[in-house]
């Protein structure tokens, strides 16, 4: 099981990891194990760790140490038995030394630790990883799977120019970026029938005007994409910051459409968001809306409609 620590409102921390009896506090109609305790003796990942607040991490580490939790609202304490990992790409000893970062935290979960080397540093990966997501983007718009059938092929079916710009770039962003490239690059091919070139003034360094290009492109020859899957609709709306308008110009198709295959796909929208959701990320967040945007996984103009319609809706 995998938990970005980062999207989760502050006072919904505890409950979310540790659970919480019936009646708990408002709201809790009904009794939950929390994190922890669902994992059982699998694996649970606290992923961005470093975005946990300084009381998150007083009570997270209690539960590392112990290996016990107590549920919001209970008086007994129930054994972990799930092995904790914990992912971060913040560079915690730093955070310690600035002091937003508990040591004693830091020392429970550093050891064994791995570091993952950036991806200019691990150039032999591009060509695989880049073919990887060509294919997943590939399957999520229902085409060319005949033109990924030597994915796993060495060298990838990609041309030679193509190749040599993605291994020249320095790739600052890593893999999401490499991802946002592959996505650009299938759109390109299945809507001219050819690999697009990537600017070659940033070496390939941003893939939005790559995608831009060719949604045009697509919209111009009148033709829409497919409707993607949840999970890749839900990717390209973190990658574009949840502006569904961004979303709607990649996938080529209009915000209707776009709003309709987010219904469909049950993927959340800010009219989806409950009073007691968006309560807890502004009390949270206090006046910033951008982290209360971010935690709620919608875009901040999203958020101030969502606002407005709360306000028009009060006595």
């Amino acid at each position: 099981m995998a938990v970005n620590c980062a999207a989760i409102a502050e006072p919904l921390i505890e409950s979310e990891l540790f659970g919480h009896r019936r009646g708990a506090f408002s709201g809790a109609s009904q009794a939950s194990d929390g994190l922890f305790r669902a994992a059982g003796d699998g694996t649970l990942l606290l992923d961005e760790i470093g975005e946990l607040s300084a009381t998150a991490q007083a009570k997270l580490l209690r539960t590392l140490q112990e290996r016990t939790v107590r549920a919001v609202g209970d008086v007994h304490e129930h054994v972990v038995e799930a092995r904790i990992l914990a992912a971060t790409h913040r560079a915690l000893e730093a955070e310690v030394a600035a002091g937003r970062f508990r040591a004693d935290l830091l020392a429970r979960i550093e050891a064994p630790s791995i570091t993952l080397a950036p991806l200019r540093e691990r150039r032999v990966d591009i060509p695989l990883l880049f073919v990887h997501y060509l294919a997943r983007a590939a399957e999520a718009s229902g085409g060319l799977a005949r033109v990924f059938c030597a994915a796993t092929a060495t060298p990838p079916p990609l041309p030679m120019t193509s190749m040599l710009q993605l291994l020249g770039h320095s790739w600052p962003r890593n893999v999401r970026e490499l991802e946002k490239h592959a996505i650009a690059a299938e759109l390109g091919f299945r809507t001219d029938g050819r690999w697009p070139a990537l600017s070659a003034g940033d070496g390939g360094g941003d893939g939005d005007a790559v995608a831009a290009r060719t949604s045009r492109r697509s919209a111009a020859a009148g033709r829409s994409r497919s409707r993607p899957t949840a999970e890749a609709l839900a990717r390209l709306l973190d990658e574009h910051d949840h502006v569904a308008r961004r979303v709607a110009d990649q996938l080529g198709v209009s915000r209707t459409t776009l709003d309709k295959w987010m219904r469909e796909l049950a993927v959340r929208r800010p009219a989806d968001i409950g009073d007691d959701e968006l309560q807890a990320a502004l009390v949270a967040h206090g006046e910033d809306l951008a982290r209360a945007a971010a935690t709620l996984r919608i875009s901040v103009r999203g958020l101030k409609l969502r606002l407005r319609e709360r306000r028009h809706k009060l006595p």
